[in-house]
């Protein structure tokens, strides 16, 4: 409006001028590998602390220099220039990371123990295996050495004790044979006279046990045996003749002998003091046929009054009772081992554990012949191979036996003493009965301690390695201290996990120990409450070897040539990166056969991602490269090298002589590396860095 003089002139009329906002500052827009993202043709673009706009022509802008920089819509005829917005512009949001495949490496030492660890490694391995959740572990990376803890022992000849009688002044007054009863002349035809009813032949693995004509004893042979592992028997028997006059052929397994506070077992025998308790594995006889498998368990069982009682009792049920404080029948498998009095081979094969009982049997079927019509081994001889229901199990092969009877055994005896018995039946005939247990062995489980399964385990590099001890028993290691401090260092120096495998009764030392290794691994108690299943504790072992897998870091710029790895690249293209700004592709790597980075073997420009990092030295990655970048990731390769140190004991001056090897595949023309070496003394927490020649002898050392 033109203001009037209120005199002369007057107010023009209104002139409308209207006047737009100033447009918002842009938004949605990203800075992204050196390029700005989600501009437009509207607007305009400068590097903050610059003078010049810059008027953007496309939706995209590559091959910025980084920095913060300024935007704004650009004037036109209907708006001003907006607000600025500010956008940072990073080198390369592009990343490389190298991860290499972890493996876990699980390594078992056993003690004593009543679990049945004979398939640890296939449970364990099927249970990580077969849960999702475990799925990043892969079946060839895992690599469990059960088997490094057990030593199988084959052992084909014993020295048994022989619990036995005869007639003869040399056997029952010997020294020898101090478990011979006397019983003097029974028979007037002879059978009796016998200087012993149990012959050993072939050091001990062919048994021929003799009846009696009118006795019910009990004749038995143990060895003894503390080892509390697995363990298994196996044998052929032969019922020759006069078969009706035995009640049972068995064997005793995890026994365990009581002297009752006696000097020996010899004082406390003659004493009636020697008391056993354990389990029986019998064939029970009716005197004409078997009438089937038992297992039984018996305690405080009195071997003076078991072997010598001549009692009318004839089952070995009764036997038992008569002698013990307690007589549980486990199984009765009935009419399964129906015998007939020639079967040379009817194959047995019992594996036990403290806790577990298999029973493997194969004979034959008898249901044709009646024992008790064979009276004489030359009657007995007439049956053969023609014989209807014969059947030759001479080429049975043990460990293909089929299995009869399994079972869990309620209690454990500390022991593991073993051996076969005979009972006999009271009965008035002049025919004596001959058993025949030949082919005779028995394979053993030697576990090894703690300490000496961490010696020997071959870890493989870049593992996670866990160390399970499975023992329930006091575990000696614990209460040396310098092996205790042997076992931590090596565990601390090879970032090993210990998980204690063990009961209530080593569970605080076990923890206590585990306090020790830094809390790196693990309690299994088999008697808690959560664990007190097989199931549940190998459930626990792969949850905790999961949770270390999960938790330990692969990605590395520095790797070995060898190793097994996997390339991950994260806000960048890996593949078709080529464009009109890089037509030869963005990604540039640069390989330098030196660790300084000086002497460039190749440069090479790619549109797609590929390289294996397996020369020994330096890889300098770019991704969308101008002059001055940085790469983006510098990987150095190396070769691993070798180290070792020899000992000479010098036992005149108490010393010994070391001297370290070292072999470094990366040294270029023959260029000495650098290393160092150092000793500690397993009693002190302070590793000694130093290079002597020789290390005093008296301390124990690593």
């Amino acid at each position: 409006v033109v203001k009037g003089d209120g005199s002369f002139t007057a107010d023009s009329s209104a002139f409308v001028v209207e006047v737009p906002v100033r447009p918002a500052a842009p938004t949605g827009v990203y800075g992204y590998n050196r390029s700005l993202t989600g501009v437009n043709t509207g607007m305009e673009y400068r590097l903050k602390g610059s003078d010049e706009w810059i008027k953007i022509t496309s939706t995209k802008i590559q091959r910025l220099l980084p920095g913060t920089y300024e935007l704004r819509v650009s004037v036109s005829n209907s708006s001003f220039v907006s607000d600025v917005s500010e956008v940072e512009v990073f080198l390369s949001g592009a990343d490389i990371t190298i991860n290499v495949n972890k493996k876990v490496d699980v390594a078992l030492a056993l003690g004593t123990t009543g679990v049945d660890y004979s398939n640890f490694e296939t449970d364990l391995r099927n249970y990580i295996m077969s849960h999702p959740e475990y799925s990043s572990i892969k079946q060839e990376d895992l690599n469990i050495m059960a088997t490094n803890a057990v030593d199988t022992n084959g052992k084909n000849e014993f020295e048994w004790l022989q619990f036995d009688h005869s007639d003869s002044s040399s056997y029952y007054n010997s020294s020898n044979y101090p478990f011979v009863e006397y019983i003097g002349t029974q028979n007037a035809n002879g059978y009796n006279s016998k200087d012993t009813h149990i012959e050993q032949q072939l050091s001990g693995t062919q048994l021929i046990f003799y009846g009696y004509g009118s006795s019910a004893y009990s004749d038995f042979m143990i060895l003894e045996n503390d080892q509390e592992t697995k363990k298994s028997f196996q044998f052929a028997l032969k019922e020759y003749f006069a078969a009706d006059a035995l009640y049972g052929t068995g064997f005793f397994f995890n026994c365990n002998m009581n002297l009752q506070g006696e000097a020996n077992k010899e004082i406390a025998y003659s004493k009636q003091k020697l008391l056993m308790s354990g389990y029986l594995a019998v064939i029970e006889y009716n005197g004409s046929a078997a009438t089937g498998l038992n297992v039984y368990e018996f305690k405080n069982l009195n071997l003076y009054t078991f072997h010598h009682n001549n009692g009318s009792n004839s089952s070995v049920i009764s036997a038992l009772q008569a002698a013990s404080s307690s007589v549980k029948a486990l199984t009765n498998i009935a009419g399964s081992f129906q015998i007939k009095s020639t079967d040379d081979l009817r194959k047995f094969r019992i594996d036990v554990t403290p806790s577990t009982v298999k029973i493997y049997y194969a004979g034959f079927d008898d249901s044709k012949h009646a024992v008790s019509s064979v009276k004489t081994e030359s009657e007995a001889s007439k049956f053969d191979e023609t014989s209807e229901g014969y059947v030759n199990f001479t080429n049975q092969k043990y460990d293909e036996l089929p299995l009869v009877y399994q079972a869990s055994l309620p209690d454990r005896f500390g022991g593991s003493d073993f051996g076969p018995m005979t009972k006999y039946g009271s009965h008035n005939c002049d025919s004596i009965t001959k058993v025949e247990m030949s082919e005779l062995s028995m394979t053993m489980d030697v576990v090894r301690s703690l300490s000496e399964t961490l010696r020997e385990p071959k870890w493989n590099d870049n593992t996670d390695k866990f160390l399970i001890n499975l023992n329930e028993d006091p575990i000696n290691d614990f209460d040396n201290v310098a092996v205790t401090a042997e076992l931590l260092n090596r565990l601390q120096n090879d970032d090993i996990y210990y998980i204690g495998w063990c009961s209530d009764y080593n569970a605080n030392k076990s923890q206590n120990f585990l306090n020790k290794n830094n809390l790196k691994g693990g309690i299994i108690n088999i008697n808690g409450v959560n664990f007190d299943t097989y199931d549940e504790q190998i459930a626990e072992i792969a949850r905790l070897i999961y949770t270390r897998y999960y938790g330990s870091s692969a990605i590395t710029d520095v790797i070995i040539t060898d190793a097994e790895k996997q390339v991950s690249i994260t806000n960048a293209d890996k593949y078709n990166t080529a464009d009109v700004d890089f037509p030869e592709g963005k990604w540039r790597i640069d390989y330098y056969d030196d660790f300084a980075a000086n002497n460039i073997v190749y440069s090479q420009t790619m549109s797609d991602f590929f390289c294996d990092f397996d020369e020994v030295g330096v890889y300098k990655v770019y991704y969308a490269y101008m002059d001055g970048d940085q790469p983006i990731k510098t990987i150095t390769v190396h070769s691993k090298p070798e180290a070792s140190i020899t000992s000479i004991i010098n036992k005149d001056n108490k010393t010994v002589g070391l001297t370290a090897d070292v072999y470094d595949a990366d040294g270029n023309d023959g260029e000495e590396h650098k290393y160092s070496w150092s000793y500690k003394d397993l009693g002190s927490a302070d590793n000694l860095i130093a290079e002597p020649e020789t290390v005093n002898i008296g301390t124990a050392k690593t």
